[in-house]
């Protein structure tokens, strides 16, 4: 779970066992609309300076999307 968290995915409460064996977690990661990251830098050329990503997700999961947005 730890691992799945720090590569920026959020684990839900989905765990696949087989007899009385973890074999699965489910992590999902906040996948950007098309076009975000362009529309950021856009608005970075007209001057706005502050871009700041508002999320309930776990701080890695949060830091992956907005690293990928260009935010931080």
């Amino acid at each position: 779970m730890q691992q799945l968290e720090q590569q920026g995915r959020t684990v839900v409460r989905v765990w696949v066992w087989e007899e009385s064996r973890l074999v699965g977690l489910l992590g999902l990661a906040d996948q950007p609309k098309p076009g975000l990251k362009e529309a950021i830098q856009q608005l970075r050329a007209l001057g706005i300076r502050h871009v700041e990503l508002l999320t309930g997700d776990n701080p890695a999961a949060a830091r992956t999307l907005a690293e990928a947005l260009g935010i931080c």
